[in-house]
């Protein structure tokens, strides 16, 4: 009689004890959104009293990534695939390397297009880019309609210095590598899931950063992406872009690349 009371019992629980968390159900939202293809947007309020960013992208199932960039009163369209970039400029499109290479002679490669090439290096679209969110972020629970949880203070500090999206991926560098890490750092992060696909994030930061000057400013930035188009999304590239770009399938030769990068460190 005990035995098949016990039995009962933990075949009561067992859905309990099985059951995934907010955490999973964040990945498996956002897992949706790279097996079918997305378009998102994101605004991202400036530093230090400059212009923000804006972005509109699209992704696909193979892994390209195409992306309009306005900053200011510039605009820059870059397409990504495997780790290398294709920017159109005012002399057509170029490759990452070629913007490199022009960037001595006070060409593109020192503007806002060669940003755009150095930044393709180590890109994650913002369905990637949860997976790092995830993992500096702790407590996740049910908040409403939203799931949400605390940053940690180290990603907060990342996502601070890197202005928001956290380090490489962000395509951050330059004289930010040199800057003191940001103090009272802290940040929160909502999740909303639709239809079984991440519909939106919103991430908060805040902390005392210093700027360019020297002088420590208080910062407060929310930044917020939303995701539409799941399954319908299309890419169009252009015959000069799909010429400064890796052939073959982008997710194959991202981890071709990978192999590749270990077999040097190793």
């Amino acid at each position: 009689m005990k035995k098949q009371l016990i039995a009962v019992i933990s075949l009561a629980l067992a859905p309990c004890l099985f059951a995934e968390g907010p955490a999973d159900d964040v990945k498996a939202a956002a897992k949706k959104l790279t097996e079918s293809g997305y378009t998102w947007t994101i605004s991202n309020p400036g530093r230090d009293g400059g212009p923000g960013m804006s972005t509109e992208g699209k992704a696909g199932k193979d892994g390209v990534v195409c992306l309009k960039n306005t900053f200011g009163d510039r605009t820059t369209e870059t397409i990504i695939k495997a780790g290398k970039a294709a920017v159109k400029t005012e002399d057509g499109w170029k490759s990452g390397e070629e913007l490199a290479a022009a960037g001595e002679g006070g060409g593109g490669g020192r503007g806002f297009g060669g940003f755009a090439a150095r930044m393709a290096e180590n890109y994650k679209a913002p369905a990637a880019e949860v997976e790092a969110l995830l993992a500096g972020t702790k407590d996740l629970k049910k908040d409403g309609d939203a799931i949400s949880g605390d940053l940690s203070e180290e990603a907060a500090k990342e996502r601070l210095a890197f202005g928001g999206r956290g380090g490489r991926r962000g395509g951050g560098g330059g004289d930010n590598a040199n800057r003191p890490a940001a103090t009272n750092a802290k940040g929160t992060v909502k999740f909303w899931i639709k239809d079984g696909a991440l519909a939106k994030y919103e991430l908060t930061v805040s902390g005392t950063v210093a700027g360019r000057d020297g002088e420590s400013r208080d910062i407060n930035r929310t930044s917020a992406v939303e995701f539409k188009d799941v399954g319908a999304t299309k890419l169009e590239i252009p015959a000069e872009a799909a010429s400064k770009l890796p052939s073959g399938d982008a997710k194959k030769e991202e981890k071709k690349e990978e192999k590749t990068e270990a077999k040097k460190e190793a």
